[in-house]
């Protein structure tokens, strides 16, 4: 690598001396400053064209070029605040030759400083942007990315009764309080940031990049930590020798392999615009029922799709008519994924299989990623060996249709919702709604996807204000919503329509009072069923669905103790077929377990429950799927009891002959 000095002997900006990053514990190695903007500049450059989807530009209320400019400018620009005496002071402390090397450039140093912890190299690069002391004049809904870019925002307002952290703290940022030429120097280094973060974002002045609106800055601010981590991974970027102070020679090709290495994932989009039955049947093995194409039809005919509410019976294909429909609307929206929520970690992995098989087929050109987001998930067998190597999926002719992977860079609890295709627990979306750390992250990833909730009625009043204030989130940024649901209550349904479509109204059309207009006047007290509502703009529709299908009686007795209820049991399953018991309590069904196993023969028992390990519980719930799931057949069934809790009645898709249970809400009974 060639040192960037003159024939002079003089660097050819004099912020190029300036540290940005060490190596851990040794200094045998390093990073300038300006070489590892470049890098996030370049990471940018990859990200936006390469990776983030149309629906995020739209979200951020934003055109293609615009958001280029501004996202590669905050990248060139986003460390600018590690150009200040007490940073440089501080990454120094142990180079005792970089220090004095600084030093004699004319930077002034400093070995301790007042309230140092006060300015933080994010939010002391937001004020040196934005501040009158250095009048660059950046819009301070651009310098607050950058105060961002570590996780925690904050506002543009006063500190201390003073607006300004740089003249509120100027030994901080210059060394000195006085007025001297170190403080000159300082701020050419500032000039020198700028500069070269305009000319690489391709803009003339400040003043051409554009003034973000509260979602941009979100997205954004999301966006640029993405860059900044992959730029700081050193393994993509590898750090240099004390003695060389970087080569501008070693671009583009640093960038391009640094990005090589990283192997993000091709952006998937939909192409399916409008789907029929015959599209619906390659993508799932059969035709759409009654309750599908009344799903499909709405999202095909919508023109301004937003929240869509489906309450139908278990078993009639819900989450068919869901990934149906969420395939279109990605294409309407140009969205790049979709995020599947569910109540439990094992109504998630039971529907981890069919998300896999349903995602490999609607991705057959492109390698995208799958996730499974919830914190036992390493223990599931089949992620966990995706985790190990991925796996392409074949179909009957034998040649590859594409590749679904679990990719190492999405594996953090923070980055989960990054992935292309996300199913998980429901926590994952409602954190959107907390102002949490670096929670720009789930924003990024929610905007460029289509929106999944299953089992909405299943969350106790506390979880709904967050649902409510993560659906107003999505409003805001266009997302379309999915709502599932078998039992759900006529105020729930009108709480969460109105919650999404007001919010759309406000955010994203910018009316401080939307003018709602509802096609059927009785719609939050409709009692049809199977029942679609669904918003098109400020339109609230619905549709009663109806069906062919033959009525089912369903015969109520009582089991007086639990002797009466394993003579039951044992007698209506000598013929075969299998039955679930759920009861209120870990010690009660720990009982009736040890009474079935007592007082019957042949019986295959399965005892489930939440106080099982968790590699435990994964190898009941295989087991489980296996001799009742909806492939099982007559002779796995056979004379099989499972008994558990209630983690029984939202967590396992399985199908029993005859059930037991106590006393219960009406709504989990159904």
């Amino acid at each position: 690598m060639v040192n960037l000095y003159y024939e002079d002997g003089q660097l050819k900006k004099k912020y190029h001396i300036l540290m940005a990053k060490t190596g851990r514990d040794t200094q045998e190695a390093w990073l300038p400053l300006w070489m590892h903007l470049r890098d996030t500049a370049g990471v940018m450059k990859k990200l936006v064209p390469k990776w983030v989807p149309k629906s995020v530009f739209s979200a951020a209320e934003m055109e293609y070029e615009p958001f280029l400019s501004a996202a590669v400018f905050l990248a060139a620009a986003h460390d600018i605040g590690k150009a200040t005496s007490c940073f440089q002071s501080v990454i120094t402390g142990a180079w005792a030759d970089k220090y004095a090397e600084i030093a004699d450039r004319g930077f002034a140093l400093k070995k301790s400083y007042r309230a140092a912890g006060k300015t933080p190299h994010a939010h002391g690069g937001q004020w040196i942007l934005q501040s009158d002391v250095t009048g660059f004049g950046v819009h301070e809904s651009l310098a607050m990315v950058v105060g961002a870019h570590h996780g925690k925002p904050i506002g543009a307002d006063s500190v201390m009764g003073e607006p300004d952290l740089v003249r509120l703290y100027p030994m901080n940022f210059f060394g000195t309080e006085k007025k001297d030429e170190t403080k000159a120097l300082w701020k050419e280094a500032w000039k020198d940031i700028v500069d070269e973060a305009l000319r690489l974002a391709g803009v003339q002045s400040v003043g051409d990049l554009p003034v973000l609106t509260l979602e941009a800055q979100v997205l954004l601010s999301g966006l640029l930590i993405v860059a900044d981590w992959i730029a700081s991974n050193t393994a993509f970027f590898p750090l240099i020798p004390p003695e060389e102070y970087g080569d501008e020679g070693v671009y583009p090709e640093r960038i391009n392999s640094g990005w090589k290495q990283a192997a993000f994932p091709e952006g998937w989009h939909s192409e399916v615009e409008w789907m029929d039955e015959e599209e619906f049947g390659k993508r799932f093995g059969f035709s759409p029922n009654e309750v599908q194409n009344s799903m499909l039809e709405a999202v095909n005919n919508a023109r301004d799709p937003g929240i869509f509410i489906l309450e139908a019976q278990m078993g009639i294909g819900k989450t068919e008519a869901a990934l149906g429909a969420a395939e279109i609307l990605a294409c309407k929206r140009e969205a790049g994924g979709i995020f599947y929520g569910l109540p439990t970690q094992a109504t998630s992995n039971g529907l981890f299989g069919r998300l896999y098989q349903w995602g490999a087929k609607v991705s057959p050109e492109t390698v995208n990623a799958i996730r499974l987001a919830h914190s036992s998930a390493e223990f599931h067998e089949e992620y966990h060996q995706l985790m190990m190597k991925g796996r392409a999926y074949v179909d009957d002719d034998g040649q590859d249709r594409g590749w679904l992977e679990v990719n190492p860079w999405f594996q953090g609890n923070k980055r989960a919702l990054l992935a292309d295709f996300v199913i998980g627990t429901v926590d994952q979306f409602l954190m959107a709604s907390l102002r949490r750390k670096h929670f720009m992250l789930r924003h990024v990833g929610l905007a460029g996807k289509v929106v999944v909730i299953d089992e909405c009625h299943a969350y106790d009043a506390y979880m709904n204000q967050y649902l409510e204030r993560s659906l107003q989130w999505m409003a805001a940024y266009h997302v379309p919503v999915i709502l599932l649901s078998a039992t759900l209550p006529f105020d729930r349904r009108k709480a969460l329509v109105e919650c999404y479509v007001k919010a759309y109204a406000r955010y994203h059309l910018k009316k401080k009072k939307p003018e709602i207009t509802y096609r059927c006047p009785d719609w939050e007290k409709n009692t049809g069923y199977p029942l679609l509502t669904w918003t098109d703009g400020e339109t609230v529709e619905q549709t009663a669905v109806e069906q062919n299908i033959q009525d089912k009686a369903v015969t109520i007795q009582w089991a007086d103790g639990i002797e009466d209820m394993v003579r039951l049991l044992d007698e209506r399953l000598e013929e075969g077929g299998c039955a679930c018991v759920i009861v209120n309590t870990v010690k009660m069904a720990q009982k009736i377990y040890e009474e079935c196993k007592r007082g019957m023969e042949n019986v295959n028992l399965v005892l489930y429950h939440a106080q099982f390990t968790i590699p435990d519980r994964y190898k009941k719930e295989q087991a489980l799927l296996e001799k009742m799931g909806k492939d099982s057949r007559d002779r796995d069934r056979r004379r099989v009891i499972l008994i558990g809790t209630q983690v029984l009645e939202q967590s396992l898709d399985y199908d029993a002959d005859l059930m037991v249970t106590q006393l219960c809400p009406m709504d989990l009974l159904l």
